[in-house]
């Protein structure tokens, strides 16, 4: 009961309890039973009585009244420490319901996402993700529909910030519907971009060369194990080309190491313009660098590209303005469809390649099998 409500109830009681007081003395004076004692003393003793009430009634109430005052004081203060949390946490939490509306937002979806709590609800913040990333938030529902509260679920979605640009989001969701407190989906999202991003670097820097940003030696025979499992599945020739500078070691030895990494660095620019998206290019080490083709058809074609490598270095072989007396040698070997591994393919292409430094400077030679004969015969 409200205490002033409950406070009102004591005064009646009182009331009625006086009444009932008077009505006595005056039954008793009939009587005669007190005739003797004056009707005022009567009186002033029930005032006196009555007065006792009401002074320890009022201080109950006001005893129950500043209990109310600093409850409620308590309650404001922990609203306000639980909304300065919500808005300033790193997490965007969010409940929505079984459809996946969006219900309500936690403040901080301004300092994270850019929009306000309002902005984001019913279906506007699953508007939001990424058009790839859409059917894993799909999914990342359904998951969630079908489990219990105790089991969450999560999901890296790519979601679009308010300055227009992609944030990586991780979110981790629980269902709380059948909760009698909560009858909600409740989300927590929090943004990973920075985290995505080194990641990214951490993964490009294991599987590229670090000067000319190429694949490296490991990532190279990677892609050619896997090019030559796609051209036997889909019966289409893989490439492999090996190549080197000449002259290389003339240019570190005249001019320094630094230049001879820009020279580096052209022959990977080179490499970039002349393969394609669906080609691998790599450097192998030192000097020698390695290439995957994986739609070539013919030996002329692989020759063609070949040809274009060493055209291509030994135009821009120019280094702060100093022309650099430098060639290039490729070694080409063709792999038919399911006819050799990564191996095997690699040690044909170094063999060309050896074949081409034997013939002199800017030299494409593919590889053909020679006939052994044993010394004896």
């Amino acid at each position: 009961m409200h205490p002033m409500l409950a406070g009102g109830v004591r005064f009646a009681r009182i009331g009625t309890e006086a009444v009932l007081v008077l009505a006595a003395i005056a039954v008793l004076r009939r009587a005669d039973a007190v005739a003797d004692v004056p009707f005022w003393t009567f009186a002033v003793v029930l005032c006196l009585g009555v007065l006792h009430r009401s002074v320890t009634t009022a201080r109950r109430l006001g005893d129950l009244a500043a209990r109310g005052d600093r409850a409620e004081a308590a309650a404001a203060l922990a609203g306000e420490r639980l909304e300065v949390l919500l808005r300033d946490g790193a997490e965007v939490i969010t409940t929505a319901a079984a459809t996946g509306d969006v219900t309500w937002v936690s403040p901080s979806a301004l300092p994270v996402m850019g929009y306000r709590p309002a902005e984001l609800h019913g279906p506007a913040l699953g508007g939001l993700v990424h058009p790839d990333d859409r059917q894993a938030a799909t999914d990342l529902i359904s998951r969630v529909a079908a489990a219990t509260a105790t089991v969450p679920h999560s999901a890296e979605l790519r979601v679009r910030h308010a300055d227009g640009t992609w944030h990586w989001h991780e979110v981790v969701a629980r269902n709380l519907l059948a909760d009698p407190a909560v009858r909600a989906v409740v989300s927590h999202r929090r943004d990973i971009t920075e985290r995505r991003a080194a990641e990214h670097r951490i993964a490009y820097s294991a599987s590229h060369d670090a000067l000319t940003g190429l694949a490296n030696g490991p990532t190279l025979a990677r892609d050619l194990a896997r090019a030559l499992t796609a051209g036997t599945r889909y019966q289409h020739p893989v490439v492999m080309l090996i190549c080197d500078l000449d002259g290389f070691r003339a240019v570190i030895d005249t001019y320094g190491r630094d230049v001879g990494d820009r020279l580096l660095q052209i022959v990977g620019g080179v490499l970039r313009r002349v393969t394609r998206d669906t080609d691998t290019a790599g450097r192998l080490g030192g000097d020698e660098f390695g290439v995957v083709l994986t739609r070539v058809n013919t030996v002329d074609e692989a020759l063609s590209v070949a040809r274009r490598i060493i055209d291509g270095v030994t135009a821009n072989a120019t280094v702060a303005g100093m022309s650099l007396d430098v060639g290039c040698r490729v070694g080409v070997a063709l792999a038919p469809p399911g006819g050799s591994d990564a191996d095997t393919l690699m040690r044909h292409a170094d063999a060309a390649l050896d074949r081409a430094k034997r013939r002199g400077r800017n030299i494409a030679q593919i590889y053909v099998e020679e006939e052994v004969t044993a010394p004896w015969s």
